[in-house]
């Protein structure tokens, strides 16, 4: 599952910057921005040094310090940005060439994430050797930054939308009510979720499927399945090499079919229809609304809590990366498991035979590394759904306990996210609706240090003054 932590780790942190920037010495942050490049591209090259030592790095021990090594440059390449954002405040140079645009929050967030980007290829440019002899298939310079590129930075067509919105509903020229605004924050975040396949087709390059044979018997599987998918493309996915699939979009008309090149290249006609059958199953059973309905709820109730109660901005920032690493990883991940499961049934069911899919999967499990009995936090590991497969293609018992309770499980978990989405709105209006009464404010705006200082002589002539009369 392609989830750019990293990437939406600095989009929270840039989210949560409340601080009005100050005008730092350009000289002295590109300075800054050039060091901490060095110093990500001298300590990955470290690790790249150490890992070409080794003899084989295909073997266990190998694998899980490659998978560490990658961990640790995410972490540093968030790390440094950070620390540059923060204490540099790099975010407004350009001030000094549009001085209009010193606050302004696009301007700050764009920025950031281009400088961010900036650190990311330093990291990235040393792990093209090790990326060589691990990946399959043959990868030029250009190849291996596009892959690279594409799959860390895609949420950025989400991200791109919600930032301009936000500062027009932070505008003065936004007519809309705090009751209102909640809602129509919501409503827009589903549209533009809805039109994201779009821009996931053109950012990851697919192109159309032009295999007629293989479309022909595609559209035979989703008609039977019930399903209406908008476009079957070829993703290229891994420089045309790793065998993947997947269903984007949850409601019509921008719902497409992607499979990766090594899918295509890799597994049998039958093979591809029961990896396809899989990726209609999510579809069937509206596997990615539910997605977007589970993180809405629990976006919208954990938010104000997290802001009530943390107000320095650092503080915030870790505790929202906290937390969302925390639903991924456990409440996330245990529907996923789930649900990945629930689609390889669905697709045995489609096609008569649990087979096709299990020879599918044997096969990308060897293309991939030979991974059939590794473990993984999204999935159950091949191995398990080989077995889950043919058990409960001759256990009917065993498979309709599962399917039960995956309904049970369903249907108690969307009453509690509705209950919570209601919950939240409902004490948002309320609090909202008692903050419009007539009451003292508190001037909450960051002054700069030159505003603080007029205001200081304001106060001290009218105290001189008054010290004059008595």
């Amino acid at each position: 599952m392609l989830i750019p932590f990293e990437t939406i780790a600095i989009i929270l942190y840039l989210a949560s910057i409340t601080q009005s920037p100050t005008l730092p010495d350009p000289a002295v942050s590109l300075l800054a921005i050039l060091i901490g490049a060095i110093i990500c591209l001298l300590l990955v090259q470290l690790e790249v040094l150490a890992l070409k030592r080794r003899r084989s790095l295909f073997s266990a021990p190998s694998r899980k310090l490659i998978k560490i090594c990658e961990i640790a440059n995410k972490a540093l390449g968030c790390g440094i940005t950070i620390a540059l954002l923060d204490i540099f405040q790099v975010y407004n140079l350009y001030s000094y060439i549009l001085p209009g645009l010193s606050g302004n929050y696009i301007l700050q967030n764009i920025t950031g994430m281009l400088i961010y980007i900036f650190i990311t290829l330093f990291l990235w440019l040393p792990w093209y050797q090790i990326h060589q002899r691990t990946a399959s298939g043959s990868w030029s310079y250009r190849s291996y930054f596009l892959h690279k590129f594409r799959y860390s930075f895609f949420i950025l067509g989400i991200w791109l939308p919600g930032i301009l919105l936000t500062e027009y509903l932070n505008s003065k020229a936004n007519p809309l009510s705090p009751g209102e605004l909640e809602l129509y924050t919501t409503l827009l975040f589903i549209v533009v979720s809805w039109l994201f396949p779009i821009f996931l087709r053109k950012f990851w390059g697919c192109t159309k499927l032009e295999d007629q044979q293989l479309i022909t018997q595609i559209t035979r599987i989703t008609t039977r399945a019930g399903v209406k998918v908008n476009g079957i493309y070829l993703w290229s996915l891994g420089g045309k090499s790793i065998p993947n699939a997947a269903m984007v979009g949850f409601l019509p008309p921008f719902q497409y079919l992607f499979l990766s090149h090594g899918l295509i290249n890799r597994l049998e006609e039958e093979e591809i229809l029961g990896v396809v059958g899989h990726e209609l199953g999510h579809l069937k059973q509206k596997h990615i609304l539910f997605y977007l309905l589970m993180s809405i709820s629990l976006i919208t109730t954990i938010e104000p809590f997290v802001y009530l109660f943390l107000q320095n901005s650092i503080h915030t920032i870790i505790a929202l990366i906290g937390l969302f690493f925390l639903y991924i990883r456990f409440i996330f991940a245990w529907f996923s498991r789930r649900f990945e499961r629930e689609a390889d049934l669905f697709s045995a069911e489609l096609l008569g035979d649990y087979r096709p899919l299990s020879r599918g999967l044997e096969r990308i499990g060897l293309a991939c590394g030979n991974i059939r009995n590794e473990k993984s936090w999204h999935h159950y590991g091949i191995a398990e759904r080989v077995w889950f497969l043919q058990s409960s293609f001759y256990d009917t018992a065993c498979k309709e306990r599962f399917k039960q309770g995956v309904k049970l499980l369903r249907r108690v978990a969307v009453i509690l996210f509705l209950f919570l989405l209601t919950a939240t709105v409902y004490l948002r209006l309320h609090y909202f609706t008692q903050s419009t009464n007539p009451t003292p404010k508190l001037d909450k705006s960051i002054e700069t240090e030159q505003e603080q200082q007029e205001r200081w002589l304001q106060l001290r002539s009218i105290f001189q003054d008054d010290i004059n009369k008595r």
